[in-house]
């Protein structure tokens, strides 16, 4: 393990609370401050509800008002171990993203495994992507320019919903973007050397259990992902889930997919919503940008 760069010293001894109790009141939290986050002048957010029985999802589209008229999309998805809501600097980040790419950002606000049926937020982020495809025109989206970036828990429901839309032959996008995901739904339960920032090996392994509710579910590692265009893969040094991380990207490179794999010096597990304002946070999220507009 490298040791954790300076920048996040004060928030060394922070893990995420991971039980019921943690869920409930932490995302009641943000919840209510969910509106004032997504607050922004050069900004105007459309929010779209889509409802089928006991099922809510909510997709915020953030429009900036500079942007092309027929505008490309980039399809968000936060992490939060499919337990959280997006944080403040889940939102922050999206909304940054709008501004400088001057292009609108799809924000999606998933069920959370916690209180949700099995993988009812995979089925939620597939379901928001072909409702954006399908309304493209109506909405002034050009679906030949449709990208996509997650994090964490939120790169793999990317991953389960690149897989979908490949099978249902869906616009494939153009570009995809993932920080620090977490691949490999099958962890050890090995909780030795455990002593890293904000997500350790022991959350990790909870929030599987949680996730798959005692069922089988797709590895990326065993996925075929020849049919991706362009990959952006980050991750921290001082990750855990590093080893996984570049077991993914060595299978796209075996599969001949465009990608880059970057390992960002000194970093941790998640040091976007950690710390966004860091040199080293700020830094990766330019080198992101960059990418997008390539």
């Amino acid at each position: 393990m490298s040791e954790i760069n300076k920048e996040f010293n004060k928030l060394k001894h922070i893990k995420t609370p991971f039980n019921k109790a943690a869920f409930y009141f932490g995302n009641i939290v943000l919840k209510t401050l969910e509106d004032i986050y997504f607050k922004d002048d050069e900004i105007h957010v459309n929010k779209i509800v889509l409802r089928n029985g006991k099922m809510k999802l909510t997709i915020y589209l953030l429009i900036p008002h500079q942007r092309l008229e027929l505008s490309p999309l980039l399809f968000y998805v936060h992490g939060g171990a499919f337990v959280y809501k997006g944080s403040k600097e889940h939102i922050l980040e999206a909304r940054l993203l709008a501004k400088k790419l001057k292009i609108i950002v799809a924000y999606i606000d998933y069920r959370l495994a916690y209180n949700s049926p099995f993988e009812a937020s995979r089925h939620d982020v597939f379901h928001a992507y072909t409702y954006l495809i399908e309304h493209a025109f109506d909405l002034n989206l050009d679906k030949d320019k449709f990208y996509m970036m997650g994090d964490s828990a939120g790169g793999y429901l990317i991953l389960m919903a690149l897989f979908d839309i490949n099978i249902h032959e869906i616009n494939i996008p153009q570009k995809v973007v993932l920080s620090y995901p977490v691949i490999n739904p099958n962890p050890r339960e090995d909780f030795d050397d455990d002593n890293y920032l904000l997500w350790n090996k022991k959350n990790n392994y909870k929030m599987w259990k949680l996730y798959k509710k005692g069922r089988t579910i797709d590895n990326p590692l065993l996925i075929d992902y020849s049919f991706l265009k362009d990959v952006y893969l980050q991750c921290g040094q001082n990750d855990f889930l590093i080893q996984e991380n570049k077991k993914f990207y060595e299978l796209l490179l075996k599969e001949k997919v465009a990608v880059n794999f970057e390992i960002i010096k000194d970093a941790p597990h998640g040091f976007n919503q950690l710390f966004l304002e860091s040199k080293i946070s700020y830094e990766a999220f330019e080198k992101r940008i960059e990418f997008l507009k390539k």
